[in-house]
């Protein structure tokens, strides 16, 4: 960020104290900001076409506030890739994959917050699933006295996974379901309100409202499959 320093203006986060509001502590925030997507989007890359649908999503949005050939090679690179992933789960992203989609859509989306005609809850709303899902997991862990960066099964994913799992039987449909419907459910629903105007992209109270919703809906769905025992 201290190479690029307009990807966070000084100017665009004024609600920001002034104390903080200065290019050494914004840059820190950002760079904390990358890495904790990372993080997110690498734990979220759990089933088949889960994150590529979320970061395609997200680069449809940008593509229609700024039409520009970087987010429109991200989005055909995605669709191929989510096409072959989804259909055969032959092919997947990888650490190394999961890190260069979610790092993208960390620095796109610091870009497109810089260009200040977005608000940051639309961009939070589009990638709610890995935002709200670290944060599930992490807390929860804590809470048991666990560590939060240990690789576990207690993701959202992977107990819906267990669900479709007991209903179709075959494992790669199973996990195809599991990205497809949490891809749909969490990325499509606000892209498509935000694309069609249905809620316009700076409303920041209004996707507030919506990420909130958001995550007590998350929170319910995970408790329910818990209930059912599913991928315990």
């Amino acid at each position: 960020m201290f190479s690029d320093p307009g990807l966070m203006p000084p100017g665009v986060y004024a609600w920001i104290p002034e104390l903080f509001n200065q290019p050494v502590w914004l840059t820190i925030a950002g760079a904390l900001v990358v890495a904790g997507f990372v993080n997110a989007g690498n734990m979220a890359d759990g089933a088949n076409g889960l994150l590529a649908s979320i970061a395609l999503v997200f680069f449809g949005v940008g593509y229609w506030l700024t039409p520009t050939g970087y987010y429109w090679s991200a989005i055909l690179a995605l669709s191929v890739f989510l096409i072959v992933n989804v259909t055969t789960g032959r092919i997947f992203l990888g650490d190394f994959g999961s890190y260069a989609v979610s790092a993208s859509v960390a620095f796109s989306g610091l870009a497109l917050y810089a260009a200040g005609n977005v608000s940051i809850w639309l961009l939070g709303s589009l990638l709610a699933y890995p935002c709200h899902e670290l944060v599930r997991v992490t807390v929860s862990r804590l809470l048991k006295r666990q560590s939060p960066l240990q690789a576990g099964n207690d993701h959202l994913h992977n107990r819906l996974f267990a669900y479709f799992r007991s209903k179709v039987g075959n494992q790669v449909v199973a996990n195809s379901l599991t990205g497809c419907t949490i891809g749909l459910l969490s990325a499509v629903v606000p892209g498509v309100l935000a694309v069609t105007g249905t809620v316009d992209a700076s409303d920041s109270q209004a996707w507030l409202t919506y990420f909130l919703a958001y995550a007590v809906l998350h929170l319910l769905a995970y408790r329910q499959l818990k209930v059912l025992n599913v991928g315990r």
